[in-house]
């Protein structure tokens, strides 16, 4: 995550950790998609973005799965602006 670190670091972060062919991480992706509209239309107006969305798979991030110590999936973690990462919070 150290690129997301340097590129997102003043920025309010929200990550969806999904598995590949989780029936339920599927089930999801249309309320994400409508979480993700909503929140840019009101939050990244401007120049400036206040809230960045990224989407993941847990294979090709298991660092991040140890970190926030992610079981389920989907697996959903904000991370707080200028933290390195190191202050969020797991759903």
């Amino acid at each position: 995550m150290s690129e997301e670190k340097s590129t997102y670091k003043d920025q309010h972060i929200i990550i969806d950790v999904f598995m590949q062919n989780c029936p339920y991480c599927y089930r999801f992706q249309s309320q994400w998609n409508e979480l993700v509209d909503f929140m840019e239309a009101k939050y990244n107006t401007g120049d400036k973005k206040q809230v960045v969305f990224l989407q993941v798979n847990k294979d090709k991030v298991s660092y991040l799965v140890r970190k926030y110590g992610i079981r389920g999936f989907p697996s959903f973690v904000y991370v707080k602006p200028n933290t390195n990462a190191n202050v969020a919070t797991k759903f």
